[in-house]
């Protein structure tokens, strides 16, 4: 609970985009490594489709319940060039679970800084995609100096397990009716991960 009368959990998606539509706000060392040429730029804009920047079935919901928060970012730090840690105290928010992509490069960075500002970190390992998995396993390892290395499964358990309480004090973890809940959205993200990964070993 966020002691504000807010949902258990919040939902943060924090993507690689710029600012401006010609990405000038982006340091050009970041946009030659992301594009792996010097001089163009494939960073996403503003004017990037949402389908672009999320996958099939994961896209942030805004209207639904109390809403995702959506947060561009132009740096593998999340902290470094945007404002989440005002957002995340704003919100009471102490402690993150983080999934996403690349573990050994946005994930790991965020992870640090966050634990650095004070926060409880963990790091939902299966729901986190490398580009190999030599990268992925030497990751896992580092990442446990700064925070908790988790599976889905257990922190599927530790939801339920809020919601539980949430239940008998008559509250609810959803944070509102008609989207999908924290677990279900970490658990399909997972799946997708996963099924990532074994296309590129392929």
């Amino acid at each position: 609970d966020n002691g504000v009368g807010g949902p258990a959990c919040e939902i943060v998606f924090i993507m690689l985009r710029s600012m401006v539509h010609d990405a000038r706000d982006v340091r050009m060392r970041s946009k030659s490594e992301k594009s792996g040429s010097k001089g163009s730029n494939s960073i996403p804009t503003p004017s990037t489709p949402d389908n672009e920047l999320f996958m099939p079935g994961f896209e942030p919901q805004l209207k639904l319940g109390h809403g995702d928060v959506m947060i561009p970012t132009t740096t593998r730090d999340a902290f470094v060039s945007t404002n989440l840690d005002y957002v995340l105290r704003s919100l009471c928010i102490t402690q993150l679970v983080i999934c996403g992509q690349l573990i050994d490069q946005s994930v790991e960075s965020t992870m640090r800084h966050a634990a650095d500002l004070g926060y409880r970190v963990s790091a939902v390992h299966d729901a986190c995609a490398a580009s190999c998995g030599e990268h992925h396993a030497g990751c896992i390892d580092r990442l446990t100096a700064w925070g908790r290395v988790i599976s889905t499964q257990q922190i599927l358990e530790e939801l339920m397990a809020i919601g539980a309480t949430r239940q008998t004090m008559g509250g609810e973890i959803r944070g509102g009716k008609g989207g999908l809940n924290v677990g279900d959205r970490i658990h399909r993200v997972s799946r997708q991960q996963r099924n990532k990964e074994r296309r590129d070993s392929w």
